[in-house]
């Protein structure tokens, strides 16, 4: 570590200038009336940023090359890496923000959202790797992939939940009224998202629209109790399990961080 610290600084910074400039030209050419300088009297017209895109092109080309290098090294490691390929991403979507060109306006803002968040969460990836921050990384990479092996078996009880709170509450049927104001169980995708904000506990009982069949309470109870309730409780008992673990092994994992860096 006291060789390779200074590397890591360096990294850091120029890493965090690429992350505050690429989110700052996001900010001015999609940021809203909101957040604009106030000296643009027409809030919806475009702010010149040519200067900050190339500071962010400069950046992006920079790191494309160390993407490069890191690739020359072991091809093989570098795409097993989710990490890596979240570094790509970041990559590819800046260049189409600063080239802009053959993409939709509304299009492009949902990529920059996109890529804020990705920065953002590099970004604290990367600052994990100190000595003294990178049991916290462990913990969350730990605690990820715990909950996304679980899901992918419970993911089929919620999927299933999903298709019947569709089948029993939309709306948009044959003779139906359908209903403008609710309109989260109308379709497939939407209930599907709908559900999974119900399993982490915003149900909002009273906005559900009921039958006077007893069928659609009975499922209601049932998905509070098994998916609400039990599968829960479950997950966040294997986070408190996988937690105590990675403390255990906090040396050994410091140690393994810094031959990685």
């Amino acid at each position: 570590w006291q060789r390779i610290r200074s590397f890591y600084y360096i990294g850091l910074v120029f890493y965090f200038l690429f992350v505050a400039s690429l989110t700052f030209l996001i900010v001015l050419d999609y940021g809203g009336c909101s957040i604009l300088p106030a000296s643009v009297e027409d809030c919806r017209s475009t702010v010149d940023t040519t200067v900050l895109k190339v500071v962010v092109g400069i950046f992006t080309v920079c790191l494309f090359s160390v993407e490069v290098m890191q690739i020359a090294v072991s091809f093989k490691r570098y795409f097993a890496s989710p990490e890596n390929l979240m570094q790509i991403a970041i990559l590819l979507i800046s260049a189409i923000l600063i080239l802009d060109r053959n993409f939709d306006w509304d299009d492009k803002r949902h990529l920059a959202a996109l890529v804020i968040l990705l920065s953002w969460m590099e970004f604290l990836i990367y600052l994990g790797l100190h000595p003294s921050l990178n049991t916290k990384v462990f913990m969350f990479y730990r605690v990820v992939t715990t909950f996304f092996q679980f899901l992918l078996w419970y993911g089929f009880v919620i999927i299933a939940f999903s298709l019947s709170f569709y089948i029993m509450f939309h709306t948009d049927y044959k003779g139906g009224e359908q209903n403008p104001d609710y309109t989260f169980f109308d379709k497939p995708g939407s209930c599907l998202t709908k559900t999974i904000g119900m399993f982490v506990g915003e149900l909002e009982f009273s906005d559900i629209p009921f039958s006077a069949n007893p069928i659609s309470s009975i499922i209601f109870i049932a998905f509070i109790f098994l998916i609400v309730v039990v599968l829960m409780n479950l997950l966040n008992g294997l986070a408190v399990s996988d937690i105590g673990l990675i403390r255990d092994e906090a040396e050994v994992l410091s140690l393994n961080s810094q031959v990685d860096l």
